[in-house]
């Protein structure tokens, strides 16, 4: 699915104030004080563009699951194997347990 660049600014704002949020109450809880770096804004810009550009780099899991190992060097850790026992959980839960 392709995403507007506004989508992702949108995006990149709401983790980055999540991100500030989270590190100033794990502050607040760990080591009782708060600390705002003084920002005007509260919003830790690097968290937002992490996660976008983690998700541009390397997609979803789902995307991940989707790509065959045979096509060439793939995900590490998404092999046969791994292909194989997603396949069993799938026909489990479609049957139901033995």
């Amino acid at each position: 699915m392709k995403y507007t660049a506004a989508a992702y600014m949108l995006t990149i704002a709401i983790i980055s104030f999540l991100g500030y949020c989270v590190e100033n109450i794990w502050l607040a809880v760990t080591q009782q004080y708060i600390n705002n770096r003084n920002m005007y804004f509260p919003f830790l810009l690097g968290y937002g563009l992490a996660v976008v550009g983690i998700y541009l780099i390397v997609g979803t899991p789902k995307k991940w699951l989707k790509r065959k190992s045979s096509n060439g060097p793939g995900i590490p850790g998404c092999t046969r194997m791994s292909a194989a026992l997603m396949n069993r959980g799938r026909s489990l839960a479609a049957t139901g347990p033995a």
